[in-house]
């Protein structure tokens, strides 16, 4: 079950990746490059949810997930209720970038947030499964 939640997290960081990649090429600015000034950007509390670096430390934060859930400390029980919390979290952003893309009518990117959605919601599901099923550390 562990190796499942790994593999849940690196894909649906790799769909998340995907989608951002497609966005910028869609707007026809480089992947990674920043937007000029005055261009329309998203923001969620006066956050540019899609500038550069926060996408990069969204894939950083995703695998380094599925490392630590992979690593001793990702049998623990509190570590498997965090990843589970910060899936479910993550899913919620991506519902929220389907709309926005449907909005947009951009429907292959939509396309990649519904993935990514049911992706994080699967690892939500895997790791409070892991972290209920057994004592406060769960076997390989």
């Amino acid at each position: 079950m562990r190796a499942l939640l790994v593999a849940l997290l690196v894909a649906s960081t790799a769909f998340f990746a995907a989608g951002a990649i497609a966005e910028r090429s869609h707007s026809g600015e480089p992947a990674a490059v920043e937007a000029h000034e005055g261009s329309e950007r998203e923001t969620v509390r006066g956050v540019d949810v899609e500038s550069t670096p926060l996408i990069v430390i969204a894939v950083i934060g995703g695998l380094g997930l599925a490392a630590l859930v992979a690593a001793p400390p990702g049998r623990r029980r509190p570590v498997l209720l965090a990843v589970g919390a910060i899936a479910l979290v993550w899913a919620v952003l991506d519902v929220r970038e389907v709309v926005h893309q449907l909005d947009e009518s951009r429907t292959g990117i939509a396309l990649l947030a519904i993935g990514a959605a049911l992706l994080h919601l699967a690892a939500g599901a895997v790791a409070a499964r892991l972290a209920v099923r057994g004592p406060a550390t769960i076997p390989a």
